[in-house]
């Protein structure tokens, strides 16, 4: 049973190749295009797609990761309802990207994504149960909601692991969501312990 479900599954690359294979006499795509074409994957791939540029040097550009984390606030929301088809505004499916700057994109990304590939594949598929799939947006959720506040050096690590989960959610490895999971509880105690520390620090000072 396993077995079959994964010879279903196309590598998010081979996804990205097909969309420009459809599309290769066309001047530019819609987002509502690559939401159709990513099919059962498109919240994971979308989700990556949208935490990429947080996790870039750019990302300390004050209100950076507020335009690309709102989406994923969007997208968390829809994976907590369990929905199982990503609906998008009608503005924003409607919104146009130039066909020949995708194209440069996904040239740019496929050897680091065919890499990272290879370490990728269903398993623990425990993973993908309703119920532990709604807690996956849950801490999306929060997580998106703290790429949207301006905690010094932290971008870089929140969309890391928004990504992590969008790895796992395109490829259904619950391993990889595993590592997610852990990278967000052990810098969610650090940031505990950090700001326990400064507010002793300061009521130490005030008094």
């Amino acid at each position: 049973m396993n077995k079959k479900k994964n010879k279903k599954r196309t590598s998010i690359c081979d996804l990205l190749q097909q969309v420009i294979e459809k599309h290769q006499n066309d001047t530019s795509l819609t987002y509502g295009e690559l939401v159709k074409a990513f099919g059962d994957q498109a919240f994971g791939l979308i989700i990556i797609l949208f935490a990429l540029p947080s996790a870039l040097p750019i990302s300390i550009i004050p209100g950076f990761s507020f335009i690309f984390g709102l989406p994923i606030v969007f997208i968390a929301i829809h994976i907590i309802i369990a929905r199982r088809t990503l609906w998008l505004p009608q503005k924003l499916a409607n919104h146009r990207v130039e066909f020949s700057k995708f194209v440069e994109v996904v040239k740019k990304t496929t050897p680091y994504l065919r890499r990272i590939e290879k370490l990728l594949k269903p398993r623990w598929l425990f993973f993908t149960y309703p119920a532990v799939e709604r807690l996956h947006g849950v801490v999306m959720l929060l997580l998106s909601f703290c790429l949207l506040l301006p905690i010094p050096f932290s971008n870089f690590i929140f969309a890391s692991l928004i990504i992590l989960f969008g790895l796992g959610l395109a490829e259904k490895d619950g391993v990889i969501l595993f590592f997610a999971y852990s990278g967000a509880i052990l810098y969610g105690f650090f940031l505990f312990n950090m700001t326990e520390g400064l507010i002793n620090y300061i009521s130490r000072w005030l008094t």
